[in-house]
């Protein structure tokens, strides 16, 4: 069991690193500066859990479409694809905590407005840890309390997130918030798969320096 989460872990390291390496290769000379976001957000998953969330996002690859109005003005829209990734907790009073890790790949849509949407796709691991004493038998009949007891889940999500980028306010603040529905499942669970459904309210933050260099390509139209 152990082997494949290691091996599920390795593979999502594997994509963020090599989405990484891309945007290391590309040519310099034609390389623009995307902010890089910093992220928490309050955690709920249905029906019964609380928690809290933190992570990072940062766009890898950036188209800008561009095309005419009637009036002559400029429609700008554009089309990132981003990685993302999430710690964070979530409490089962009276049940067991739990703990995850979820790296995950998507695609931003923004314009000229100050609201944006995403759709990402993940893959993680939980760890959970139960509420109250559990004992363990060995064969001499041995019987011996266990410590932060619990077990090793992978998962799969679906999430989207609908957010509004307050620096494209008229008065611009260096931050944004979102609202991101997560459909996400931990596996294996009693031979098969718990389907979760969440809800992340968060505030996201772009420090001045903190940025990542991208090629963009524009489409003309």
């Amino acid at each position: 069991m152990q082997k494949k989460f290691n091996n599920i872990f390795l593979s999502v390291m594997a994509v963020c690193f090599s989405g990484l390496t891309k945007v290391g290769a590309q040519d310099s000379s034609r390389l623009v500066q995307q902010p890089v976001f910093l992220h928490t957000a309050f955690y709920y998953d249905f029906p019964k859990s609380v928690g809290a969330s933190a992570g990072i996002d940062f766009p890898f690859s950036s188209k800008l479409k561009i095309s005419n109005r009637k009036d002559g003005s400029k429609k700008i829209k554009h089309r990132d694809w981003i990685m993302n990734a999430d710690i964070g907790f979530y409490r089962y009073r009276f049940n067991n905590t739990g703990v995850f890790f979820i790296p995950s790949v998507g695609k931003r849509y923004s314009g000229q407005h100050n609201y944006y949407f995403e759709w990402l796709a993940g893959a993680g691991i939980v760890r959970t840890f139960y509420d109250g004493i559990v004992y363990s038998v060995d064969d001499n009949g041995k019987v011996q309390e266990k410590s932060y007891f619990g077990r090793w889940y992978a998962t799969a999500s679906i999430a989207t997130t609908f957010g509004w980028d307050l620096s494209k306010a008229k008065k611009s603040k260096a931050f944004a918030l979102q609202i991101k529905p997560v459909w996400w499942f931990q596996f294996p669970y009693n031979n098969f798969m718990l389907p979760h459904l969440s809800v992340e309210a968060g505030i996201k933050y772009h420090f001045k320096n903190f940025n990542t260099n991208v090629q963009p390509h524009t489409v003309n139209r």
